[in-house]
């Protein structure tokens, strides 16, 4: 920390910006982390992976021009 010649000290200024995710409140970043896994797990158990890796090659493919 830095001192002033009188020996007090300088205190770290902690900023928050607008709009950042500090403002949010503890509880809704929860429930928000809560919902995303929930659909990221009933998205694998549906089967979605295997539907997204077909349409990421098929993507792919025409790019390349093979297919």
């Amino acid at each position: 920390m830095h001192r002033f010649k009188s020996g007090r000290r300088l205190q770290p200024s902690v900023h928050r910006r607008q709009g950042s995710v500090l403002n949010i409140p503890l509880p809704v970043r929860i429930a928000l982390a809560a919902a995303a896994i929930a659909m990221m797990v009933s998205g694998y158990i549906w089967g979605d992976p295997v539907v997204i890796w077909q349409k990421a090659a098929s993507i792919c493919l025409e790019c390349i021009g093979v297919g």
